[in-house]
């Protein structure tokens, strides 16, 4: 089986910065993310700024460190915010069988997508950096 990858557009990043952070801060981290996307070898920006907010969890200053880590290798960013438990066991993996390789993976694209499409706190649910509305 082979791993989720995530189809994604700035309008998802730009609804989940509005749905992660207060209006006043929204420049703010934008401005922060753009950090990233600057260079010709940085790749899949899009995908890398909602990974970046992702790991961030409504956190400012995690936005700013995260997308210094992603600047160095961006492909740890990616592991880290959309497939954290393969990543975990990355180096175990052949010593698992193909079904707990395969739960693994359907786990990962399961988070990522829940996180993905979560609604906003102004909807009722859990919002910024999981504080209730």
């Amino acid at each position: 089986m082979n791993q989720h990858i995530p189809i994604v557009s700035r309008e998802d990043v730009v609804r989940i910065v509005a749905r992660e952070f207060p209006p006043d801060q929204i420049p703010q981290v934008l401005s922060a993310l753009s950090a990233y996307g600057t260079e010709s070898y940085h790749r899949e920006v899009d995908r890398v700024h909602l990974d970046i907010l992702k790991i961030a969890n409504g956190k400012l200053d995690r936005i700013i460190q995260e997308t210094e880590n992603a600047c160095c290798d961006y492909r740890d960013t990616m592991v880290s915010a959309e497939y954290p438990n393969y990543g975990r066991k990355m180096f175990k993996l052949d010593k698992l069988s193909p079904e707990e390789r395969n739960g693994i993976i359907d786990s990962d694209k399961d988070q990522y997508e829940s996180w993905l499409h979560r609604k906003s706190h102004k909807e009722g649910e859990q919002g910024m950096a999981g504080q209730p509305a």
